[in-house]
């Protein structure tokens, strides 16, 4: 019996792969058209309740600043400059780490780092949902 063995990748060469697999989705979303239809929603939250979730709004957001629309995606979601900007500094800090140009962050650092981001999208929820700003 054979066995296919795979080719066996750095993780520098793994890690280039997930940057180039996040740049194919930026691209990705530069060309994304969303429907304006809001029964369009993938969102489960959205689909029971009728209310749109913490993040809803985000993907049409971060396609509006992959165009170059900041302003327009801030309105959408405020805090998908932000995640953004967040998403392509956690990348390039773990390129550091692999390339041993700077430890790892303390699993304590990335834990508070995510209670951080929740409570923020949680916070912008709740402040939407009571001025009825939530995207639709």
């Amino acid at each position: 019996m054979t066995t296919l063995a795979l080719p066996r990748f750095s993780p520098r060469a793994r890690w280039l792969a997930l940057g180039a697999a996040g740049l194919g989705a930026w691209v990705a979303l530069a060309v994304w058209i969303p429907p304006d239809d809001p029964s369009a929603t993938l969102c489960l939250f959205h689909r029971v309740t009728g209310i749109g979730c913490a993040s809803c709004g985000l993907t049409r957001a971060l396609a509006l600043l992959a165009r170059g629309q900041w302003g327009a995606a801030f309105a959408l979601h405020p805090l998908a400059p932000a995640l953004a900007l967040e998403a392509a500094g956690a990348w390039l800090v773990g390129l550091a780490v692999i390339e041993r140009r700077m430890r790892a962050p303390s699993l304590r650092r990335l834990g508070a780092w995510l209670i951080a981001n929740a409570v923020a999208l949680l916070a912008i929820w709740v402040i939407r949902l009571a001025t009825g700003t939530l995207p639709r």
